[in-house]
């Protein structure tokens, strides 16, 4: 079972200001400390719990991830949200389909829609928010399902809101934008163009220092590179199966030293740092 949800509380213009700030930071290895002194100063936030509303937010979205104590890394789909403006709407219906899994949302409005055996029951009604928590407050608080159900479903345009605080699916948008995705998952991408794009960042972020570069700093620059946008549970389970061979290069893995979040399991092993050898070479 996934994790309970919680402070979904801020609004889509709130996380694009965000983003925008993490974006304009992104260059910066240490950024979480001006990120946030920037956040507190442009976005008017005088309240650290608002800020911290709008951190985790942002992260239940999968639109960012602190990959340590000291940085914030913009994800692909933070990317996407932020170059998609115009269309916004599309995006973030995009990025609650692909995370429904997490999310339970559309998943329990489908068994409404689909549960004949109701007595009001008639295609597309409108359910009351009270039934819809009693079925989820194992995931949210009802603040904050009320508050994800408003400022982002609706928005999207996944779901209606109806008289006395009643909600339905739209079914007519989620059947469209189920055909019509904007992500790839790992098992649409060829291994090719994951190892082209996976190499790619690695060169970009491996210093004379070490060869080995951290999985959480690789997974944001690979998904920004994959076309279209791969979104981050998918690198994750693309890179957990990526054979340890390929097109004449050695891939090599190694665990954290202590514990650090962000990295992936592969064969039951918790590893943490990646590295990339010509095949022919010897290595430590």
């Amino acid at each position: 079972m996934c994790a309970r949800i919680t402070m979904m509380r801020a609004t889509v213009e709130e996380l694009l200001n965000f983003l925008r700030i993490v974006k304009r930071y992104d260059n910066v290895r240490q950024n979480w400390k001006v990120i946030k002194k920037e956040s507190m100063r442009s976005l008017g936030i005088i309240d650290r719990e608002k800020l911290y509303h709008v951190i985790q937010s942002a992260k239940n979205l999968h639109l960012i991830e602190k990959t340590s104590k000291i940085r914030i890394s913009l994800l692909a789909e933070g990317e996407l949200l932020l170059h998609n403006q115009k269309k916004i709407n599309d995006v973030l219906a995009n990025l609650l389909l692909h995370y429904d899994y997490e999310y339970e949302i559309l998943r329990t409005m489908i068994s409404f829609y689909n549960d004949k055996s109701r007595p009001d029951y008639y295609p597309g009604s409108f359910i009351p928010f009270e039934e819809l928590y009693q079925c989820l407050k194992h995931k949210y608080s009802r603040s904050s399902l009320q508050h994800f159900l408003d400022n982002f479903y609706v928005r999207s345009g996944l779901i209606l809101k109806g008289a006395h605080n009643s909600y339905a699916l739209n079914v007519s948008r989620y059947e469209l934008l189920s055909e019509t995705k904007i992500f790839s998952s790992a098992a649409e991408i060829s291994n090719e163009k994951f190892f082209d794009a996976l190499y790619k960042a690695y060169q970009k972020l491996r210093t004379e220092f070490s060869p080995y570069v951290p999985i959480p700093e690789l997974r944001e620059e690979t998904c920004k590179l994959c076309d279209p946008k791969l979104p981050s549970d998918e690198f994750d389970k693309k890179l957990s199966k990526f054979p340890l061979e390929f097109k004449g290069k050695i891939i090599d893995f190694a665990p954290p030293r202590g514990k650090k979040p962000g990295g992936i399991r592969r064969k039951e092993k918790y590893i943490y740092y990646l590295a990339i050898f010509e095949k022919c070479r010897e290595h430590d």
